[in-house]
């Protein structure tokens, strides 16, 4: 439904929806797909959440140790090519006090 269509009704997605106005002086049909898209991406991440216990249930180990997720548990930058691309971007600006005890390979 609009917002002129329900009056003073709360929708889902109304009460508090944008506390930092963000959305200040968009229409009122942008407002309302923004927010159902929104609730959308929360519910999706608690269909996430779900399949997660779901799959801890079903396979009666925690996520953490089944093969292929850890990725998923690892930090970003412990991953090889992310290691890279960060030395890539960073080495050149890093101060040299910071390199002084580092072993050369």
């Amino acid at each position: 439904k609009e917002m002129d269509e329900v009056g003073e009704a709360f929708l889902p997605g109304d009460c508090f929806w944008d506390p930092l106005k963000i959305m200040d002086g968009a229409t009122d049909r942008v407002k309302r797909n923004m927010q159902e898209r929104e609730l959308f991406n929360g519910r999706m991440a608690m269909v996430a959440v779900a399949c997660y216990f779901f799959e801890e249930f079903t396979s009666h180990q925690p996520l953490i140790l089944i093969e292929g997720n850890n990725i998923l548990f690892e930090p970003a930058y412990e991953i090889p090519f992310v290691q890279e691309w960060l030395d890539s971007i960073f080495e050149s600006r890093a101060p040299e006090y910071l390199y002084q005890d580092a072993v050369k390979i």
